[in-house]
Parts: structure tokens; sequence; C-alpha cells
């Protein structure tokens, strides 16, 4: 009787345990950074900061310009991005739902003027599947 309950409270531990990876694993930020004459911007730093809990996700654009920020929690972010040599990109507003990937893409120019170029979010949310396509 013991090792049948036991076995019963492993299965339910793994099933929960699963369903919780299947949801964070579909929940991201995602997006390219681009210069004025839409060429790739990589070494970018980003940084997501959720509004309402304060939790911070940073990532470094890749050699595509992309950035690619998993597992982060539903809520309000504010994203900042910088590059030395660039003007730094922020974009308030924008809402992660659970399973959802959002992307914000970012434009922004060099020179030395780094002030930053402040934009309300237009960023749009995705289903997994189309965001993997």
């Amino acid at each position: 009787m013991l090792r049948r309950i036991s076995s019963f409270l492993c299965l339910g531990l793994f099933l929960t345990t699963s369903a919780w990876a299947q949801l964070a694993s579909q929940t991201a930020l995602v997006g390219t950074v681009t210069d004025s004459g839409n060429l790739v911007v990589p070494g970018a730093q980003v940084s997501a900061v959720n509004v309402g809990t304060k939790d911070t996700y940073e990532a470094t654009t890749n050699s595509d310009g992309y950035y690619n920020i998993q597992f982060v929690r539903a809520g309000t972010y504010e994203i900042t991005i910088s590059l030395s040599g660039f003007q730094t990109f922020k974009a308030t507003g924008v809402e992660v739902g659970n399973n959802q990937v959002v992307r914000t893409n970012a434009s922004t120019t060099s020179g030395s003027n780094c002030t930053p170029a402040n934009l309300r979010s237009s960023a749009r949310a995705a289903s997994w599947e189309r965001a993997l396509r």
C-alpha cells in the first residue's frame, strides 16, 4: 500500500513539474535591433525590467542583431537597449501574458548623442508556433 501511494505521489510531482516547464518555456521577449540604415546591431545590451515585480532579465544581441529572453514572468515590462556609440532605445508598457512570445524590435541611430529614444511599446504578442517560423 505504501509503495502504491509513493508511486502516485511521484507521478503527480512529475506531471506538475512537466506542466510548469511547458508554461515557462513558452513565455519570452524577442526582437531585432537595427540602426537607421536598417543594418543589424550585434552586441547591444538588452535589459527587460518587470514594472510590477522589478525582476530584471538581460541579454545581448547576436550577430544577426537578434535577442531572445526566455522564461519571463507575465506582466508589464520596460525594455532598454544600449550600445556604446548608439542612441539608447527604451520601450515602456510592453505587455507579456502567459504563453506569449512578445516581439519588440528597436531602431537606433549611431552617434555620440546618447539620449534615450523613449517609445510607448508597439510590441506584438505572437503564439509560440508563429515565433519559431
